[in-house]
């Protein structure tokens, strides 16, 4: 494996957790939301 694999490799895995958390935080506002607007 060269430099340039492993670099696309560490970018490619950065991009997946990014997009994971990005999910997750938005989940989280949603519930959060609704949570909210019930008045719990």
């Amino acid at each position: 494996m060269n430099i340039a694999t492993v670099g696309l490799d560490l970018a490619k895995n950065v991009l997946q957790v990014h997009a994971v958390i990005k999910e997750l935080v938005w989940k989280f506002r949603i519930n959060l939301r609704v949570g909210l607007t019930q008045g719990a």
